[in-house]
């Protein structure tokens, strides 16, 4: 069963809100959207992304980007599959 809720936070740190052309990290978004939530939702995606960091880079963006979103997949069952590509492109977007 996917977390609608931390999906969209999700979606929002990286894209932001108003929706950016870039990737990056907005926690400022998700506070506006959620409220008093907000601070709950950036720890989570916080705990996400320091996960995240220990996924090996490729030189290969496209690897680099499916060994996101299949630790996402393989740990992180709740998020949608844009939350997923969102944190993909987030570090792949960077690693350029």
């Amino acid at each position: 069963m996917h977390d609608d809720i931390l999906s969209r936070a999700v979606t929002a740190f990286v894209w932001g809100d108003p929706p950016r052309s870039w990737p990056s990290s907005d926690p400022a978004a998700v506070t506006r959207l959620f409220g008093d939530g907000g601070a709950e939702l950036v720890q989570r995606i916080t705990a996400l992304l320091a996960e995240l960091d220990q996924v090996p880079p490729d030189d290969d963006l496209v690897v680099y980007g499916d060994r996101i979103e299949q630790a996402l997949e393989s740990n992180h069952p709740e998020l949608t599959k844009p939350a997923r590509e969102a944190l993909a492109r987030r570090y792949t977007f960077g690693w350029r």
